[in-house]
């Protein structure tokens, strides 16, 4: 079954926003021109392999999320490893990295030579 249509308001970038009517509504979270992106490294232990934790940084945190690298083992007795791009705010961030750290995630940062805007 397909979800009803939704008005949703543009800026034409004169004047007052405009309503198009019949667009969809995104279920992805809108970052601002304010969200700050970065890189982490995550070991996610054994124990919360059957947890949602990375859909739970965008539901609950409203981050954008892209899995650049991951390794999970098809022993569920084994820890697993994600690379991570986390784009939103910086206190979605913020708010997310301690939502990890409640868990006991493990959490490196990736330092960027590149210097291409992300921390």
């Amino acid at each position: 079954m397909r979800a009803p249509m939704l008005e949703q308001e543009q800026s034409s970038g004169i004047g007052k926003p405009q309503t198009v009517l019949g667009a969809r509504r995104s279920r992805l979270p809108r970052c601002t021109e304010s969200a700050t992106q970065v890189r982490i490294k995550l070991r996610i232990p054994a124990q919360r392999r059957q947890e949602p934790i990375i859909s739970h940084l965008t539901a609950q945190h409203g981050l954008s999320v892209n899995i650049t690298a991951a390794r999970l083992s098809p022993n569920p007795q084994e820890d697993g490893w994600f690379d991570l791009e986390l784009r939103g705010t910086p206190q979605q961030l913020q708010q997310a990295l301690a939502y990890l750290q409640s868990l006991n995630i493990t959490i490196w940062g990736k330092p960027n030579p590149d210097g291409d805007g992300w921390l």
